[in-house]
């Protein structure tokens, strides 16, 4: 009788420590989230090389080429080129200048990411006068 009693003491002692060391964690959790402002210093937009820069027609010319393309993605790109880029030109990526669009490669992924966001990225501390090495949080908004 006492080592079924012994056992569920244990068990029951075991259920409370566990309980205890969960609320704690969750309220030392919220505790240190509380208080904390964040404070926009800076921003910057991307801006591509102007080489990337192509006029309406040029990008059309881009478009009409990919013999892939239904209706419904004509429409999306012709869509795309009338609202956005700046004015009668827009900017392209370099392996859809370069005529390789139906092929990309990750080396082209990765190396349009590298320059978007390590551009920005120097750009904003440049413009903060900022030499951060470890950003602890930062607050991007994404390209539409």
């Amino acid at each position: 009788m006492s080592l079924v009693f012994g056992m569920e003491f244990l068990m029951v002692v075991s259920i409370v420590v566990s309980l205890s060391y969960a609320l704690a964690y969750l309220l030392n959790h919220l505790l240190r989230r509380r208080d904390q402002c964040c404070y926009m210093l800076a921003y910057e937009c991307y801006k591509p090389p102007e080489e990337t820069k192509l006029s309406t027609d040029s990008c059309a010319q881009i478009v009409f080429r990919n013999k892939n393309l239904g209706v419904d993605e004509y429409r999306f790109l012709l869509k795309t080129m009338v609202s956005s880029g700046i004015g009668e030109e827009t900017y392209c990526p370099k392996n859809v200048m370069e005529g390789r669009e139906e092929t990309p490669t990750l080396a082209d992924a990765l190396a349009e990411m590298d320059e978007v966001i390590f551009t920005t990225l120097d750009n904003l501390f440049a413009k903060t006068k900022s030499f951060i090495t470890s950003p602890d949080k930062m607050c991007t908004q994404g390209i539409e």
